[in-house]
């Protein structure tokens, strides 16, 4: 497998979003399942008896990407106020503002524009309106 001591980096899918996954074309071969990060740690720690390093969470890709997943605001009134900084021409702002009927493409849209023009903004609408779509892990084979 790898020498005592080597170090395995692992990316996969995060809970439940594996439509992106399913469409992956690049490789003949490909298996996908869904993880979170319980499960992730118990499959390398006890199964292959690995050692846990670190791990960081994957936001979705904007600028042209497709994956992209909205969760419910935690906090309507802070996401409205970072939208209130905005102006009122960007596309999907204005159903982002009303919170209804918001299209995969409206979002998409809007977020790209965000992340160009206005990346102060874009951690901070992020952090309260897309949810994580992949893990990245690292594990260290024990000596």
């Amino acid at each position: 497998m790898f020498k005592p001591g080597g170090y395995l980096p692992a990316r996969v899918p995060f809970e439940e979003d594996m439509k992106t996954y399913y469409d992956y074309r690049e490789f003949n071969f490909v298996h996908v399942w869904r993880f979170d990060l319980c499960s992730l740690r118990l499959h390398f720690e006890r199964v292959l008896v690995l050692d846990y390093v670190e791990h960081a969470m994957v936001l979705p890709t904007y600028r042209g990407l497709q994956p992209c997943r909205m969760k419910i605001a935690e906090n309507a009134a802070e996401v409205r106020g970072i939208l209130d900084e905005l102006p009122d021409d960007l596309p999907g702002i204005a159903q982002m503002r009303a919170f209804t009927e918001l299209s995969e493409q409206n979002f998409l849209d809007l977020m790209n524009q965000v992340s160009i023009r206005f990346p102060e903004h874009f951690q901070r609408l992020c952090d309260q309106v897309a949810g994580f779509l992949e893990i990245n892990i690292l594990f260290r084979k024990k000596a």
